[in-house]
């Protein structure tokens, strides 16, 4: 073999060994950021984002209709009048 087959030889398995390196360390990283954050898409223990936003949602709309409810008891709009429906001679 001649002397520049074998350093192209060398560098070839250096660049091999690295890139095999190179491929276990993105594997490591993958796991080590799991581990630091193993539920990404959830904000809380409930759900993600897009739960949790409906439930919010939900919750105000709710509310705004038993007010809407509140407000005409307020005002007794809620239920026909109970007072006889005739006039008397008093």
């Amino acid at each position: 073999m001649s002397r520049s087959s074998q350093r192209r030889l060398m560098l070839l398995s250096i660049v091999a060994v690295g890139a095999a390196a190179g491929g276990c360390s993105e594997r490591q990283s993958r796991a080590t950021e799991y581990r630091l954050n193993p539920t990404p898409a959830e904000d809380t223990l409930a759900g993600t984002r897009d739960n949790i936003d409906n439930r919010v949602t939900m919750t105000i709309d709710t509310n705004l209709r038993q007010a809407h409810e509140d407000w005409g008891r307020l005002w007794l709009t809620d239920r026909p009048t109970r007072l006889t429906p005739k006039s008397t001679p008093y």
